[in-house]
């Protein structure tokens, strides 16, 4: 079975899901970048990463992936995952992405608008009728 597919921004995940990035990108990602079309067949620029339960689709753009790798202190200037920061990074724990709420809506009554104001509808005639037959009995 196919794991579910995850795509979120790299400011989004968790630290723990950075942290795994980061180990299985120790030379940075900017040339591991993926293109793919979403679902409104927008061309989108993805970081592929494949955890345990989840695949996670990054979104970022080249210079996106430069720009996280030069700020980012677990890097060296070169580019680089430094030694020292592996440790840290192999002992945080992952945790699944949090779930979306699922909200029931409930049914709104339509209103009368102007263009159905006075006419009566189907239900409303069978009502009338009903009444009707029942006053004649």
């Amino acid at each position: 079975m196919a794991k579910p597919r995850v795509i979120k921004d790299y400011d989004k995940l968790s630290e723990a899901i950075q942290g795994k990035i980061k180990l299985f990108y120790p030379h940075g990602f900017d040339k591991k970048l993926i293109m793919f079309k979403n679902a409104k067949n927008k061309l989108i620029s993805a970081l592929p990463f494949e955890a345990e339960t989840y695949y996670y689709l990054v979104k970022m753009t080249k210079q996106e992936a430069q720009a996280i790798i030069s700020m980012d202190e677990d890097y060296g200037e070169d580019g680089l995952l430094k030694e020292g920061s592996i440790p840290k990074l192999e002992k945080l724990k992952v945790e699944p992405p949090k779930k979306v709420e699922v909200i029931k809506a409930e049914p709104v009554k339509a209103e009368k608008t102007k263009a159905t104001k006075g006419k009566t509808t189907k239900s409303e005639a069978d009502k009338t009728k009903t009444k009707k037959a029942k006053a004649k009995k």
